[in-house]
């Protein structure tokens, strides 16, 4: 007699791994142009570490009603043969390059205030670091442009008092119209921005 091989039906144990959890993903703090200022004293340092958060921080800044005040006043209290569009020529800066010493045109003049010229002094008189005058780069890591900061030197509407590239310092003058701070429109918005922790 044959013997009958019984197969075993033998069930292999199920292991059940526990899934591996991903380490959950915090989000990056972000860096504040201030705080690295303060902790590095490093202008420079401190640009190149805030590019991304400088752009963000000027896009909320000058929000629609923010620059159609700047340009309404721009164009009330500049002298041009057409109207300015501050969209299209917008003197503030949050890009790290060219910050430079500015001195004036040697070449040219500039007896009048032009609008473009109208809309750097009040970006610089909203981001000023003192009632008299602005740093090059003001306190939030935005800056002017080059060229309005060379316009506005050699029409006489700011002076340059002391300190190099990142650190000079400009103070504004008597040249400037006298109704131009002093606005109501301009004490307005500086309000609002103030109330919306935006300068």
């Amino acid at each position: 007699m044959k013997k009958e091989i019984k197969k075993q039906n033998t069930k292999k144990a199920v292991i059940k791994k526990a899934p591996i959890k991903k380490a959950e993903k915090q989000a990056p703090e972000k860096a504040d142009f201030k705080i690295i200022l303060k902790d590095t004293g490093d202008i420079k340092k401190a640009l190149l570490k805030t590019k991304k958060e400088r752009a963000d921080y000027k896009r909320r800044l000058f929000g629609a009603d923010t620059l159609a005040v700047i340009e309404s006043l721009a164009n009330k209290y500049g002298y041009s043969g057409r109207a300015y569009d501050i969209k299209a020529s917008f003197p503030c800066k949050s890009d790290i390059a060219k910050i430079e010493t500015i001195s004036p045109f040697t070449n040219k003049s500039r007896d009048t205030l032009s609008p473009r010229m109208v809309a750097g002094l009040l970006m610089a008189y909203l981001l000023r670091d003192t009632e008299k005058g602005f740093f090059r780069v003001f306190p939030n890591g935005l800056f002017l442009e080059n060229g309005i900061l060379k316009d506005l030197l050699t029409g006489g509407f700011l002076k340059s008092e002391k300190g190099e590239n990142e650190k000079q310092f400009f103070t504004f003058t008597n040249k400037i119209p006298d109704g131009l701070f002093k606005n109501t429109e301009i004490a307005n918005l500086e309000k609002g921005l103030a109330g919306a922790d935006l300068i």
